[in-house]
């Protein structure tokens, strides 16, 4: 994604396998930025961490057709990308709408950062867990990045191993990512590391910030990513 010099907002999106830690750390950054006088929105984490199953998909359907309203040309490109991805029915239209109300936010955003704990990177790499996706992570980010526009982002991938991230899940109170609904052990571990693989492609963009989450701190994590932003 280029720079917009209409637009002074910097996005950062944290990215990584379910279980890694993203909302812990990407939250933490943005209470550090506030500190600094900042202004922040986090409108992932708040939507999820702040409503129930039902209000959050209200709120992200209004602002889904609020996007298609505004950009429709872009509205059919998410179209034509989610089916491209093997994607139809309800559950083409929960990832349209996934993804429609973030690019909402890219479009109308005016603070000095916002804070995606699952932005447009990790949407980009969850299309791609179809049994019949004929498109890679990469392709995706490609051409979500073209419906975005040009703005200003710093990508945060949080590394974390497929065993330590299945532990991790289960070990959590709330499972709501697609991958944790999955009963079956093996099957759930399977889509871990196809999740994984799929990362690896947009592993090395050269905007993003590496961070082990295994080998260091959560404090030392986010002293880190303040340092580089």
């Amino acid at each position: 994604m280029g720079v917009d010099i209409k637009n002074n907002t910097v996005f950062l999106e944290f990215y990584g396998l379910p279980g890694c830690g993203k909302s812990t750390i990407s939250h933490m950054v943005a209470e550090k930025l506030r500190k600094c006088n900042k202004t922040v929105s986090e409108p992932t984490y708040d939507v999820d961490h702040k409503h129930n199953k039902v209000v959050r998909k209200m709120i992200k359907t209004i602002n889904a057709i609020k996007y298609g309203i505004c950009s429709p040309e872009s509205f059919i490109g998410l179209i034509r990308i989610t089916k491209a991805n093997g994607y139809t029915g309800v559950l083409a239209l929960n990832q349209i709408v996934n993804i429609a109300w973030k690019l909402l936010i890219y479009k109308q955003s005016k603070v000095d950062y916002v804070v995606f704990d699952e932005g447009l990177i990790q949407s980009a790499v969850s299309l791609t867990q179809t049994y019949n996706c004929k498109k890679n992570s990469a392709d995706n980010v490609s051409t979500l990045n073209k419906l975005c526009g040009k703005c200003r982002v710093r990508l945060i991938n949080v590394c974390v191993s497929v065993e330590e991230a299945q532990r991790r899940m289960f070990s959590r109170e709330k499972h709501d990512s697609r991958i944790e609904k999955i009963k079956n052990i093996k099957q759930q571990e399977e889509a871990l590391r196809e999740f994984n693989r799929q990362l690896g492609y947009i592993k090395n963009k050269k905007n993003s910030i590496i961070i082990d989450s295994e080998k260091l701190l959560v404090e030392d994590i986010v002293s880190r990513i303040m340092e580089v932003i």
